[in-house]
């Protein structure tokens, strides 16, 4: 690929990426993870944290119940499903992981909304959160 190619590509993604943090869509470089936390703020009704207040939770829903969401992104040469466990921080703070994986498309493949306690146990059992089949008829929203 040529350089002239290249910068033309990039200055796409540059305003692409402006466009949503205009919108408020994207907070960060993080696309993947702020697109994940916006989305869970519209279907879940919550208020997102700024970026810089804490490290234990991204969101709070209107009885004070803190969440901590985490995303994913498949690609077209790998499926997630691997969820990433929460820090000790969030594991002490939030009262509820969200997980979001994203399909190549960005189409939501999985959603789910998990009690911190089962988090917890699940950590304790594998050290990781796989999305199988199980968790996510169990947590769906």
């Amino acid at each position: 690929m040529r350089n002239k190619k290249i910068r033309k590509l990039l200055k796409r993604y540059t305003e692409i990426i402006e466009e949503l943090q205009g919108a408020r869509i994207i907070r960060s470089s993080k696309v993947v993870s702020d697109y994940g936390e916006y989305i869970s703020s519209k279907k879940l009704n919550l208020k997102l944290m700024p970026n810089s207040v804490n490290k234990g939770y991204d969101a709070v829903d209107k009885n004070g119940k803190r969440y901590e969401i985490k995303s994913r992104k498949s690609t077209t040469k790998s499926r997630a499903t691997v969820i990433p466990a929460p820090n000790k921080d969030q594991l002490r703070t939030a009262d509820f992981l969200v997980a979001i994986i994203f399909n190549d498309d960005w189409s939501i493949r999985d959603f789910v909304k998990i009690p911190m306690s089962k988090v917890k146990e699940m950590i304790n059992k594998h050290r990781r959160i796989t999305a199988n089949k199980k968790l996510i008829e169990e947590f769906s929203v």
